[in-house]
């Protein structure tokens, strides 16, 4: 990006700096809080796609909270299971409940424990928002063209 300033009243200056300063950090909370939208609409279309419980991706949600010099976003699922689908598992053991006994097709009869070997985590939302992040720089730079154009000093 090229940024050429043109003086033509050496009074207007410090005026529209300020302006353009106002403007750039007004893109730049835009750009920002695009990303944080963008990421929880990738991680709702990744859980839903995948065929992860529909309840993972029906409470990915998202929330943005800014002031006057940060943007702070979060993306994130209120699904009780939503670590276990994002982090996976390790190794663990699951027990039978109430003195019932596990059983599954196949089994050669019903047991009180099993080993299970953990699962993998999917990374949905984590993926999805490293994803948003690297499209910020070309969100970024859009804001400030905006920014910039048709101004003159």
């Amino acid at each position: 990006m090229t940024i050429v300033l043109q003086t033509e009243n050496i009074d207007n200056v410090s005026s529209v700096l300020r302006q353009l300063k106002d403007a750039a950090l007004a893109g730049a909370r835009r750009a920002a809080e695009e990303t944080v939208r963008e990421a929880a609409r990738s991680a709702k279309g990744r859980a839903l796609r995948n065929s992860h419980p529909r309840r993972f991706g029906d409470a990915i949600d998202s929330e943005i909270r800014s002031d006057a010099f940060q943007v702070w976003g979060r993306v994130a699922s209120s699904a009780p299971f939503a670590g276990f689908i994002e982090f996976g598992t390790r190794p663990h053991e699951i027990r039978a409940k109430n003195r019932k006994a596990l059983f599954w097709r196949g089994a050669r009869a019903p047991v009180k424990k099993v080993r299970h070997p953990g699962t993998q985590g999917y990374h949905i939302i984590g993926q999805a928002v490293e994803d948003a992040v690297g499209g910020l720089r070309e969100t970024l730079d859009l804001e400030l063209e905006r920014a910039l154009r048709g101004r003159s000093l």
